[in-house]
């Protein structure tokens, strides 16, 4: 063999030993790509799992707050008193079904307004300043109470034994305020029938 076949063959070797060298890290590199990918899928496998589980108890809490949601409205809608819900601004943003039926109004036609302004109120102006007056107070932390009168859908007065409390936060903040109304039409008719039998005698 000659000293250039010689050559030459030593090159080829040389040759075929890097690619093999190449190859080698190549093969390392697949398989080390290979593992990541396989960790990466697991990972997302495992997060995808405890997504769906998030998802499965956010859905069961959604559900038990609704069904409290209709508990309570099935409640606050069964009351024979006047309820609702006032921002502490004097803006109501509930009120129950006995309410709204009393006046013959909808929800619709009260939401989102001051209180004051509301079918309940505007028939008499004196009655709305003593009531802007009673919200100023509570949304300080005062509890107010007095006598009133409402419209029925028939146009007829009635007497109200009204009060306003407020709904305060842990840290004592007024955050909503709960308007109350019983009606008391048939007492005070008792007790002013009671008092003209009375001045007859």
């Amino acid at each position: 063999m000659t000293n250039k076949t010689k050559e030459g063959f030593i090159k080829q070797i040389k040759l075929l030993q890097k690619r093999i060298a190449e190859l080698e890290e190549y093969e390392s590199e697949r398989k080390e790509l290979d593992n990541r990918i396989i960790r990466r899928s697991v990972e997302l496998a495992s997060t995808n799992v405890d997504l769906q589980n998030e998802i499965k108890k956010r859905k069961k809490v959604e559900e038990e707050l609704k069904e409290s949601e209709r508990r309570i409205r099935a409640l606050y809608d069964q009351t024979f008193q006047f309820i609702g819900l006032m921002t502490p601004g004097g803006i109501l943003i509930e009120a129950n079904r006995t309410a709204l039926e009393f006046s013959g109004i909808k929800l619709s036609d009260v939401l989102n307004k001051p209180f004051w302004e509301t079918p309940w109120w505007t028939h008499s102006p004196e009655l709305q300043e003593k009531l802007r007056k009673a919200i100023k107070k509570v949304a300080q932390g005062e509890f107010f109470r007095f006598e009133a009168t409402h419209k029925t859908k028939d146009g007829t007065l009635h007497y109200v034994d009204f009060s306003l409390k407020p709904v305060k936060d842990k840290k004592g903040k007024v955050i909503f305020m709960i308007p109350e109304g019983r009606d008391i039409t048939e007492r005070k008719k008792a007790e002013e029938k009671g008092g003209f039998f009375s001045d007859q005698r």
